[in-house]
């Protein structure tokens, strides 16, 4: 996860794009909460595009809404920095809620994974969060002496 951040974080700043660019503009992990959610709008109604990608849309939108607890305009265009950034804010804000001491309610159930990007790439967990809450599994991981081949 390191090295990926990392080789994005150098190709930005190749580019001259580090005052307005990050690298989670461009590659992000999530996790799913357990909780249960409810359905939102049916997702083929919100985007207008040609029958043939109709269903890949309704699919992707479909997911998002599942996850997210929403649906969003930018959704119908992935590709943008718009919508990425609106995930991953709702993700993050998710986290917070997920990781906070009194329990509320989340939207949807997709949470940032629980690391700090800087612009660079170095990758550091989330401060007092170098453990999962709810099973305390290192959110990093750890060291193995198994080959590569058998943990990736």
């Amino acid at each position: 996860m390191s090295m990926m951040y990392q080789i994005i974080g150098q190709a930005i700043n190749k580019a001259n794009l580090a005052d307005t660019h990050h690298p989670h503009d461009y590659l992000n992990f999530y996790c799913l909460e357990k909780r249960e959610s409810s359905s939102t709008e049916s997702p083929l109604q919100t985007c207008n595009s040609s029958e043939n990608r109709a269903l890949v849309y309704g699919y992707r939108m479909s997911l998002w809404a599942e996850h997210l607890g929403i649906l969003e305009d930018c959704f119908c265009q992935p590709e943008t920095l718009e919508c990425m950034r609106k995930v991953n804010n709702i993700a993050k804000t998710n986290w917070q809620i997920y990781a906070a001491e009194e329990y509320k309610e989340m939207t949807g159930h997709l949470m940032q994974y629980p690391i700090q990007v800087n612009k660079d790439g170095k990758v550091t967990t989330f401060p007092g969060h170098e453990c999962f809450p709810d099973v305390s599994g290192k959110v990093l991981g750890s060291s193995t002496n198994l080959p590569d081949a058998l943990t990736t």
